[in-house]
């Protein structure tokens, strides 16, 4: 996961700075208020879900004022034998927000205290911010009792809702898919119909949940350049966080690709909202993923390198559905999965430059989708079998 913004061609929206400043992982302990621990004991909580099906609930949030943000008032809720997945997602409109803490029948797993961003959720505050369990092999929630405190960056004004996404049913198979071309973003449909069913094909022949129904559109709006974070931190979300609220489909649960015409910045293939991101809620500032037409334009500006746009494309839906990078630039950090490769810089780094490149890791995970970069003659087409579980368990999969 890319945990601050740089260079990098493949990146997140939520990676635009920390709530209380500058990149790098400052915001690592809250101050959550100290609550009682509700997850021990249910009482007559509402259970989640509805038995065979995935149902999305919603909750109020009453907010509290912190010393250093906003906290919701703890929820609890019974988690029953047959839950497989659960999303959930803190919506207060363009403010970020999150998890502050998570407790499963007196388990402490996301602990805004000590260790916010720690593995394996490595949960921070976005917009819409979500979170999911499984994230890993480790981390299905067995039957019990959840408690959760929302958390809010900034004042959010009363407003807030915590969504609830239940899967209470078997690993899906197929997706639907609404490709939005933003604004006079000039790019054939047949091109984008192309690049797409090369990202059908790599998810399909992975035997990972593959597009259903893929519908085409274009979105009237004002502008198709828009700015990355690294340029205007203060503003650039709210910026393609308009976009993203802009745009309802038809169906809520349908995932939507924004095509716009490139970034401010050269170089940034395409970014996502979310590992994951708050997926079956529409109209939030991180409602889908965003790719970039001029950043794969061959050397010549002049066609398209429709290879690399279906892989940026797969990439980046693998985020939106809770996958992290395999391994970073600096092979430092890698996504928290037992089966996917790990490339270091002291084995690996072959030219020196400090950064790995999916060629110097083609044997840890350089094919993968979901590493942090394209590659020049290194083809990224190979999902681990745990990411395809965790993709076949998102709410928006049938």
């Amino acid at each position: 996961m890319t945990r601050c913004w740089t260079t990098a061609r493949r990146g997140l929206l939520i990676a635009l700075a920390t709530a209380t400043g500058s990149c790098g992982g400052e915001l690592d302990r809250l101050d959550v208020p100290e609550f009682a621990d509700g997850s021990r004991e249910c009482g007559d909580a509402p259970a989640l879900g509805i038995a065979g099906e995935t149902s999305t609930e919603r909750a109020p949030i009453t907010w509290v004022e912190g010393s250093d943000a906003w906290y919701g008032e703890p929820i609890v809720v019974q988690v029953p034998a047959d839950l497989t997945m659960l999303q959930v997602s803190v919506v207060a409109g363009p403010h970020w927000t999150g998890v502050a803490e998570a407790r499963h029948n007196g388990a402490l797993l996301i602990d805004g205290r000590d260790n916010f961003y720690g593995a394996p959720f490595y949960h921070y505050p976005a917009v819409a911010g979500s979170t999911m369990f499984p994230i890993d092999e480790d981390s299905t929630l067995a039957e019990g009792c959840l408690q959760l405190v929302p958390v809010s960056m900034t004042d959010p004004g009363g407003a807030g809702e915590l969504h609830l996404a239940a899967r209470r049913r078997s690993p899906g198979a197929t997706f639907d898919l609404n490709v939005v071309i933003v604004g006079d973003t000039e790019v054939a449909q047949g091109e984008l119909e192309a690049a797409v069913a090369i990202a059908n094909d790599i998810y399909a022949a992975a035997g990972s949940p593959s597009f259903a129904d893929i519908s085409y559109e274009t979105l009237a709006y004002p502008q198709s350049v828009f700015a990355t974070p690294e340029e205007s931190p203060g503003t650039s979300f709210d910026e393609l966080g308009a976009l993203l609220v802009s745009y309802e489909p038809a169906d809520p649960r349908d995932f939507t690709v924004f095509v716009i015409q490139d970034f401010i910045e050269p170089g940034n293939l395409g970014i996502a909202a979310g590992i994951p991101g708050p997926n079956g809620i529409p109209g939030t500032g991180a409602s889908g993923l965003v790719v970039s037409v001029d950043s794969h334009l061959d050397d010549n500006f002049e066609n398209l390198d429709l290879q690399v746009l279906g892989e940026t494309i797969a990439h980046e839906i693998g985020h939106q559905l809770g996958l992290f990078h395999t391994s970073e630039a600096e092979g430092d950090i890698h996504d928290p999965l037992e089966d996917t490769g790990e490339c270091h810089v002291e084995q690996h780094d072959q030219d020196g430059d400090g950064e790995l490149s999916p060629e110097e890791c083609a044997d840890e995970g350089g094919d993968n989708v979901m590493f942090w970069t394209a590659g020049e003659s290194l083809s990224q087409d190979k999902l681990s079998p745990a990411q395809i579980e965790l993709l076949a368990l998102s709410p928006i999969v049938d």
